[in-house]
């Protein structure tokens, strides 16, 4: 990757437009201008490119009258083609859902308006975000911009793809099983799966879902700053204070997360936790207990539920059929999810006492975990693998990775 790409952080960029030292038209073009020298990443599946200089040069304007500017001032930002942004098309990259023009901004996306950024376009994705590669076979296979034969990770791979590459400065993705995690920590960059319980700004209301009782939108950047200030603007939040790690105690869940790592992972992430002991943190061993067990088993009944209740619903809302938006999928691994989600036939009740799990057991050990700990956080790799190699032809259900000699799907 040409270091001559690499765009201005979104803290850089929003801090001089909003003192006259930047244009925000000028941050547009060098983002047009990177985005047409790496189409083949395909990283973006829709923009207007003429809307998106408009954009910024509107900023400039009330830049120049004098008018107070938002704290994403000129901030080029791209989306997740699963969030609604008015006047684009809501695909989820998805062949039946490419005329399903959003009519109204989801609340994210009007947040960030309001904070004066710009909107670039919308992100490519693993297909209907059922996966964690970005390997899609209907919109183009997106591309780790690091090296292009391997994965940028899913299901946010064109968001993580676009700012690794200098494209943006940042973006919006959303996680239900890690789809913000998976592709920040491959391609390279900052990520951000938010806490949705008892806090609905973060909710992933105005796009297509997966399932609704874990999905959450998350803000995506080149450096945890940048996230932060995008944190704030979503939040509607003072300036974020940046806590100092002397004598901060973090927890170390040695088994489960900590096992079964590439050697080079291991590497880095023992180096990470040496860079966290000499910044003047304290690492505590902790074990997770039944916690791992008990919040895997809910997941999976959410995600089984989701993937067929709440999508019908979404798209019956709409008037489009459930059965054709899945005929006309073109990923062999997400049709056979949607198979799978059919066979369970997860009930209501199911969701219910799944439910009850989590609020009775599944969040209690948790928060006894960090009680007890005296713990501010836990500290593991995002992924045990380094970002594997593309599968031209797509993924299936029961590809494996091979870790040392052992086989994990």
């Amino acid at each position: 990757m040409d270091s001559k790409q690499i765009a201005p952080s979104a803290s850089d960029i929003a801090a001089h437009v909003i003192r006259g030292e930047l244009r925000a038209e000028d941050q547009a073009v060098r983002a047009l201008e990177s985005y047409r020298a790496q189409r083949d990443l395909n990283a973006v599946t829709w923009i207007d490119e003429d809307g998106v200089l408009e954009a910024a040069r509107a900023i400039d304007r009330r830049r120049e009258r004098g008018e107070a500017l938002g704290v994403l001032a000129g901030v080029p930002v791209i989306i997740k083609d699963n969030i609604d942004v008015a006047g684009m098309p809501t695909a989820a990259a998805t062949p039946a859902l490419r005329g399903n023009v959003a009519q109204h901004d989801a609340t994210v996306v009007q947040r960030l308006r309001e904070c004066d950024a710009v909107i670039f376009g919308k992100a490519n994705m693993h297909e209907l975000a059922l996966g964690c590669t970005s390997s899609n076979l209907a919109t183009g296979i997106v591309r780790n911009p690091y090296d292009r034969s391997r994965i940028p990770g899913g299901s946010s791979g064109g968001t993580a793809a676009a700012i690794a590459a200098g494209i943006v400065p940042a973006g919006l993705g959303t996680d239900t099983a890690g789809s913000v995690r998976i592709p920040s920590a491959l391609c390279g960059i900052a990520g951000l799966r938010p806490a949705t319980v008892g806090d609905t700004r973060y909710h992933a209301q105005g796009g297509v879902p997966l399932a609704i009782a874990l999905d959450a939108v998350g803000p995506m950047a080149r450096t945890v700053t940048d996230v932060a200030l995008v944190h704030r603007a979503l939040m509607g939040a003072p300036d974020v204070r940046i806590p100092s790690l002397q004598r901060t105690r973090l927890g170390v869940p040695r088994r489960f997360y900590w096992t079964n790592l590439q050697p080079d992972v291991a590497r880095v992430a023992e180096d990470a936790l040496s860079r966290l002991r000499g910044a003047g943190a304290e690492l505590v061993d902790v074990e997770v207990g039944d916690y791992y067990r008990l919040a895997s088993e809910a997941y999976t009944t959410y995600i089984l539920h989701g993937l067929d209740a709440d999508l019908r619903d979404y798209l019956e809302r709409r008037g489009l059929s459930f059965d054709e938006v899945l005929r006309q999928v073109a990923s062999a691994d997400v049709k056979a999810m949607f198979q799978r989600a059919a066979s369970a036939g997860v009930s209501h009740a199911q969701v219910v006492k799944a439910r009850e799990v989590v609020l009775g057991k599944v969040l209690p050990v948790y928060f006894e975990l960090f009680r007890t700990n005296g713990i501010a956080a836990l500290v593991f790799p995002t992924v045990p693998v380094a970002a594997p190699l593309i599968h031209e032809q797509g993924d299936r259900l029961d590809d494996v990775i091979e870790i040392e000699g052992k086989y994990f799907t």
